[in-house]
């Protein structure tokens, strides 16, 4: 655990050195004498520090030992934990899911190996989220963006030495298939607009319903 992450933890939950150390049962100085670089946490103090990354374990920390600093210290740290679990509720709200991955791939007719060959990262990766993991927000977003053909397109254009040609050419062919399934669609959407005056509201509103399954 270096300073850096030190000043990144202190900064995350809006606490200073001293009650942190005080959180931890530790002397007042120790975190101090870390920032200044006066001497290094010994593996057992550092993988501590670590798990206070981990926004669950620095809560229980914090009720745990909550007598060991004032009230207020107390509802500041415990207001910035807050803060931090609503944001992480909110980003796994918007985490792609299993099911969505598998339309993904059932989309593109590719295989998690091809998936993660494209994206640069190593297989495991895909098949980890698949069987339940959870990706990052910057991971799930790229993931969604890909639901887009054109960003599909875009990314097997400039990753095809990646995957071997018979696996670009499979995808490609998907990439194909799914414009042109998409230029019908609009073609018939545009038809059934130009005629909407000629038929029944409930006829059109069935068609148009029809067309949104597609």
């Amino acid at each position: 655990m270096n300073r850096k992450e030190i000043e990144c933890l202190l900064q995350k939950y809006s606490v200073s050195h001293k009650n942190l150390a005080r959180l931890l049962g530790w002397g007042s100085h120790t975190i101090y004498r870390y920032l200044k670089g006066m001497t290094t946490p010994d593996i057992k103090y550092s993988n501590e520090l670590k798990k206070l990354f981990d926004v669950t374990y620095m809560d229980e920390l914090l009720e745990k030992n909550k007598n060991l600093v004032n009230p207020t210290i107390y509802l500041e740290v415990k207001n910035s934990i807050n803060k931090l679990k609503k944001r992480q509720l909110k980003d796994k709200q918007n985490i792609i899911d299993i099911q969505e991955l598998k339309s993904l791939l059932e989309k593109y007719s590719m295989k998690p190996p091809h998936l993660a060959a494209l994206l640069n990262i190593h297989s495991t990766t895909i098949y980890g989220y698949l069987k339940g993991l959870n990706p990052n927000v910057e991971y799930s977003d790229k993931l969604k963006e890909l639901f887009n053909i054109a960003n599909m397109e875009e990314l097997l254009e400039k990753n095809k030495n990646l995957v071997t040609s018979t696996i670009y050419l499979e995808i490609k062919n998907s990439i194909i298939k799914l414009k042109d399934k998409e230029h019908k669609i609009a073609n018939i959407e545009k038809l059934l607009e130009e005629n909407k005056n000629y038929l029944p509201p409930e006829a059109y509103q069935k068609i148009k319903n029809a067309i949104n399954m597609l």
